[in-house]
């Protein structure tokens, strides 16, 4: 996958785990759509497939839940 499949599905990810997660939680989720995904890759980046793609909004989410809860 590339970095341009990646950034098109990136909010759809994001959809899918706020969907299964709590919902004391969105504050997290609201931060991450408001930042452009640009931000998180660059034009080089793939993925070798949508396990891996997915696997890396899953970082990012818990990356956020962690400095959420330090603050």
């Amino acid at each position: 996958m590339t970095t341009t499949e990646w950034i098109s599905n990136y909010h759809r990810y994001l959809d899918e785990f706020e969907f299964i997660s709590k919902t004391e939680f969105k504050i997290v989720f609201d931060k991450l759509r408001s930042i452009d995904p640009h931000d998180f890759v660059r034009p080089d980046t793939w993925f070798p497939n949508q396990i891996s793609a997915k696997g890396y909004v899953w970082f990012l989410i818990q990356r956020e839940l962690l400095l959420h809860r330090l603050n």
